[in-house]
């Protein structure tokens, strides 16, 4: 289950659209700022990180140890298979999964 939902404009079609999704989820997320406590540690590090989050879930898991796990959008049956089986395993070791809302199947 991914937890962090970090968007990216070039998620929605437009600004419109990003901030209705907001509205109808507004019991359920939470905005923090790059100065708060909860902001995740790892991502103060690159350059240029965003200066605000949007999240959902289990805030916890914010600075827990993660891994993303990228791989093709037009992927193989097979090479879909493969990224479930990692993902269960490093879950299974406490391991958080985070994902860049790439195109789902």
């Amino acid at each position: 289950m991914i937890i962090l939902l970090a968007f990216h404009i070039n998620h929605f079609r437009n600004l419109q659209e990003f901030g209705k999704y907001l509205i109808e989820r507004s019991d359920f997320i939470k905005k923090i700022y790059i100065h708060d406590k909860l902001y995740p540690k790892q991502l103060k590090t690159i350059p240029n990180p965003p200066q605000s989050l949007y999240l959902e879930g289990n805030i916890d898991l914010l600075n827990r140890p993660m891994i993303a796990i990228i791989g093709s959008r037009s992927c193989t049956k097979n090479g879909r298979l493969l990224a479930q089986k990692f993902s269960y395993e490093l879950s299974q070791c406490g391991i958080t999964i985070v994902s860049g809302l790439a195109k789902r199947h």
